[in-house]
């Protein structure tokens, strides 16, 4: 088991990765939508509580990348 002190490098690196603006520079399309990553690496994750017709309904609108 970790200890809160062993874990805040890791929290500070969660927080500027989760915080940062993305920009044409730190943003690489190919790698977000590549084939081998598949869309589910692309729809965010939904909570058990947030199951139900919406979550089915917003799931049928996803729609996966073309490809050329």
């Amino acid at each position: 088991m970790t200890t809160p002190k062993e874990e805040e490098p890791a929290i500070q690196e969660d927080i500027k990765y989760l915080t940062r603006t993305l920009t044409p520079d730190n943003l690489d399309a190919n790698v977000m939508f590549a084939k081998e990553r598949g869309i589910r690496s692309c729809t965010p994750p939904f909570d058990a509580q947030k199951s139900g017709p919406g979550v089915r309904e917003r799931l049928k609108r996803v729609q996966p990348p073309q490809e050329d």
